[in-house]
């Protein structure tokens, strides 16, 4: 159940993240974005692989170790190797501006993955405060 609600906050909120930055950059007019239904699949299952590896990979002994750099990673290769599999188009700058943004989005998850969990840190200390009385 633990590894089911990781999983979902982790494309919950990054699929949020990564739709309100290209919705943020379309109504910046920045470059020629659209937003339609294919592009919401896309990054739906984008957002999807990556939760699923991200909770995969947790799994393994010696990764879960590293949990930041190995989900960095897994970001990186699916976020920048989906669209080329589709598309079979590689552009270096298009590959570098996917990379800041995709850092934001990355951070922005992290983040908030952060926060809950001192939400719950603060809970078990409350519950061991009223114990202890």
């Amino acid at each position: 159940m633990k590894r089911l609600k990781y999983f979902l906050m982790i494309l919950c909120m990054s699929f949020t993240l990564v739709v309100m930055l290209n919705v943020l950059l379309i109504s910046m007019k920045f470059n020629n974005l659209m937003i339609n239904a294919e592009n919401i699949q896309i990054i739906f299952m984008v957002c999807l692989i990556i939760a699923l590896g991200t909770v995969l990979l947790d799994m393994v002994p010696v990764i879960k170790d590293y949990p930041v750099i190995h989900s960095y990673v897994l970001v990186m290769l699916v976020a920048n190797g989906v669209p080329y599999l589709l598309t079979h188009e590689f552009y270096w700058n298009q590959f570098f501006i996917q990379a800041i943004f995709l850092t934001i989005v990355y951070l922005g998850v992290w983040f908030l993955l952060y926060l809950d969990d001192e939400k719950k840190i603060k809970k078990i200390n409350q519950r061991i405060q009223e114990m202890n009385k």
